[in-house]
């Protein structure tokens, strides 16, 4: 019986095709460098007029690492979404960079927003990207 291979094909998406993909809200991950070194975490989000919205809790670590304690200086964050079919072999990846602002209250339309963590998160943080990338991958 002769072996078989299996090849992949990786395609850039657009950044209209990023913004389709991650929908209006989910589940991403947040990663930025803090006190701690390297810190990646699990977030909900909500995309709201162009950017990205999520919760944490005030006095947390992400609050402290957010600080800068500079006067407009943003910490520059990545946040990232993905979808993964392990058994098909495909799926797509989407990658946002950007300043990172935290919130003084909840934005008006915050409504039904709540954090699968609890509803302690009440630190609003957004993100403003600045540079989009994505890419999806499909068993060829």
């Amino acid at each position: 019986m002769a072996a078989t291979t299996s090849r992949s094909a990786l395609a850039d998406l657009s950044e209209e095709e990023c913004w389709e993909l991650v929908g209006q809200d989910g589940i991403g991950r947040v990663a930025f460098t803090g006190h701690r070194g390297l810190t990646v975490l699990p977030v909900n989000y909500r995309i709201h007029e162009g950017a990205i919205f999520f919760r944490t809790r005030l006095g947390g670590q992400m609050e402290e690492d957010l600080r800068t304690g500079m006067k407009g200086v943003d910490l520059v964050i990545a946040f990232e979404v993905d979808q993964i079919d392990e058994a098909a072999h495909k799926g797509w990846s989407v990658l946002f960079r950007g300043p990172a602002r935290l919130a003084s209250g909840p934005p008006p339309w915050v409504g039904d927003f709540r954090s699968w963590a609890g509803d302690d998160r009440d630190l609003h943080v957004s993100i403003t990207a600045h540079e989009i990338t994505g890419r999806r991958v499909q068993a060829g």
